[in-house]
């Protein structure tokens, strides 16, 4: 949105170049270079007065609509009140793990939430969709393979009855809902995600735009450009084979972890950058290498522009280049929406 002022705003500097034409100095003596020299020297200066004022007034302008929630970004980068609001409530938390049910002989019952790994995703719909890594998620088809290996194991353990349910879910704004999974394609390394609801829950979330179609499909036109990357470093545990899952679930179950995994210890972050280059893989994926810091858990995470829209959903780190991350082009997400009916 200020992108698209901005040319509008800068048009009366335009106008008072081409219209200033007056104003001789006092003080010019009979020769008539010094004269000349002086005349433009006060034009520049009263030019750079007005060029000034309109920058201030330019910049008065941004900060306002940005306040206001028209525009997501100051003109200094800063994010908006307004569009930070929104981004808490579109940019959550996942937590793959396994919920255990145990009942012992008594016929007591205890439960506990055995978090796995994490990562970030973010919403696209109002229904609840929501898009991350598939290798975010990973971790969760190991579990549905284990799920009864790990009850028996469970049950052995602690000498009861034992059920190992792998699930998921996301935290966002405070609030932890159960997800569901859509579909993957490992080849772009995406996961379409849904949010259900609880039946005391309201579906109280804010959907993040894609870019623009023309603007996801010209990679020159973003070289240079600021953009953000949002999500939830942290420590993204994962473990390496589904035995070890197995070995986790019990030796967890077994102690008090009701402290293993706190929502207020991954701190939503949102990080500046720009993008310094596009590229095309030899499987035409698309990419963007950006030099925003990002870390394990914000992975899923989306890619933001200044205007607040999607231009990507961050992936890894780059190999090659130090500093530097990447991000699956929004285009892939459009379509890769549109195979799945959203």
């Amino acid at each position: 949105m200020i992108r698209r002022l901005l040319p509008l705003l800068t048009l009366p500097i335009l106008l008072l170049t081409l219209s200033c034409g007056g104003g001789s100095s006092e003080s010019a003596t009979t020769n008539p270079y010094q004269a000349e020299m002086l005349r433009l020297g006060e034009i520049n200066r009263e030019q750079g007065e007005r060029i000034a004022t309109l920058e201030g007034q330019v910049k008065s302008l941004t900060d306002a609509l940005a306040d206001a929630g028209i525009g997501e970004f100051t003109s200094t980068g800063v994010v908006s009140e307004a569009f930070g609001a929104k981004l808490r409530r579109s940019v959550g938390f996942i937590v793959i793990g396994v919920e255990v049910r145990v009942r012992d002989r008594q016929g007591i019952e205890n439960h506990k939430d055995i978090p796995l790994s994490e990562g970030s995703a973010f919403v696209i719909s109002e229904e609840g969709h929501l898009l991350t890594n598939a290798h975010v998620i990973e971790t969760l088809e190991q579990l549905h393979n284990q799920h009864q290996a790990m009850s028996q194991a469970v049950a052995t353990a602690v000498q009861a009855r034992a059920l190992v349910t792998p699930g998921i879910l996301l935290y966002l704004d405070g609030v932890s809902y159960p997800v569901q999974v859509m579909a993957t394609d490992k080849n772009l390394d995406l996961a379409l995600l849904r949010i259900r609801p609880r039946a005391n829950q309201s579906a109280d979330w804010h959907v993040l735009p894609l870019a623009k179609p023309e603007r996801s499909a010209t990679h020159s036109t973003r070289r240079g450009e600021t953009i953000y990357a949002a999500g939830f470093p942290g420590e993204s545990r994962k473990a390496a084979s589904e035995a070890q899952l197995v070995d986790a679930a019990m030796r967890q179950v077994q102690r008090d972890v009701s402290d293993q995994y706190r929502p207020e210890d991954y701190v939503f972050s949102l990080t500046k950058g720009i993008v310094s280059r596009a590229f095309t893989d030899a499987a035409q994926t698309r990419f963007l290498q950006h030099d925003a810091v990002i870390a394990p858990g914000s992975s899923g995470g989306p890619l933001i522009n200044a205007d607040g829209e999607v231009v990507g959903i961050n992936t890894r780190t780059s190999p090659t280049a130090e500093g530097f991350s990447i991000a699956v082009d929004a285009s892939h997400l459009m379509e890769f929406l549109r195979r799945n009916g959203v």
